[in-house]
């Protein structure tokens, strides 16, 4: 456990690790994200939709598994 928080003072001790990763964009560019999945799920090559989270009041961004086969 990091000694405080990325993003957020040491006044929240309610912090959960959560995972981080590269995402590629249409084979151009990766992008390294806060990954909204179980860890279990994750594998390369896994196709990801960007999600909107919050962390307080403040609106972030992340990627999460696509649903189905065909959603992009």
């Amino acid at each position: 456990m990091p000694p405080s928080p990325p993003f957020v003072g040491a006044e929240h001790s309610d912090f959960v690790p959560f995972p981080v990763g590269y995402v590629e964009l249409d084979g151009m560019i990766r992008v390294e994200s806060r990954l909204e999945a179980a860890e279990e799920e994750l594998r390369v090559g896994l196709r990801m939709k960007l999600v909107r989270f919050e962390l307080g009041d403040q609106p972030l961004f992340a990627f999460a598994p696509c649903g189905s086969e065909g959603e992009a």
